[in-house]
């Protein structure tokens, strides 16, 4: 019995994958799972209790191109990455529009940097070169952003379940649509 619904379920995939809008089901399919993914490792943070607070002082400023394909780039198609003296992992400023440019040109090796980073990623700091999220970011006095707009940036998790949801429901229309044409065209013959 096993193998029979195998061997139908085998072929029900052929049938989806050699279609014409196969490889479209397939796209919106690593969609849904990139959409999982991205929800899945999100940071759990809903209030200020739900953060540490980090401080260090700057050993450099990376910028890093996020569209590297446009022809016309662009300040915005920057993000930027900070390097602590006191940790091996990289920070990442990321959930409040802030003045990048201005910072990154102003600030100096050993300022005074402090981030507030989810409690959950505390196990981050010393792991070499990993990303971890900043909800906030003060440089000496200067503070771009805070903990607060932070959160506000962060939102509730909608953008990756309208991912999921949305290449869902497409999939499914689309894979109905393969197989109810192909279920129509056998009938014909």
């Amino acid at each position: 019995m096993l193998v029979g619904s195998n061997s139908k379920m085998t072929k029900i995939l052929k049938e989806i994958w050699s279609s014409k809008n196969g490889k479209l089901v397939f796209f919106f399919a690593i969609t849904t799972l990139g959409g999982i993914y991205l929800y899945c490792v999100r940071p759990s943070v809903s209030t200020i209790t739900d953060l540490t607070k980090i401080n260090g002082t700057l050993d450099h400023i990376e910028q890093v191109s996020v569209y590297t394909n446009r022809i016309k780039k662009t300040e915005g198609d920057s993000t930027y990455h900070f390097y602590l003296n006191e940790y091996t992992s990289k920070f990442h400023p990321s959930y409040f529009p802030y003045d990048g440019k201005d910072l990154y040109k102003s600030a100096k090796y050993n300022d005074s940097i402090t981030f507030h980073i989810a409690k959950e990623e505390i196990d981050q700091l010393y792991v070499f070169d990993a990303k971890i999220r900043s909800f906030s970011l003060a440089v000496n006095d200067k503070i771009y952003f805070s903990a607060d707009s932070g959160l506000m940036g962060f939102g509730k998790g909608y953008f990756e379940l309208g991912m999921i949801i949305i290449s869902l429901i497409i999939n499914l229309f689309l894979i109905k649509k393969i197989l109810y044409k192909n279920k129509t065209a056998s009938n014909n013959i």
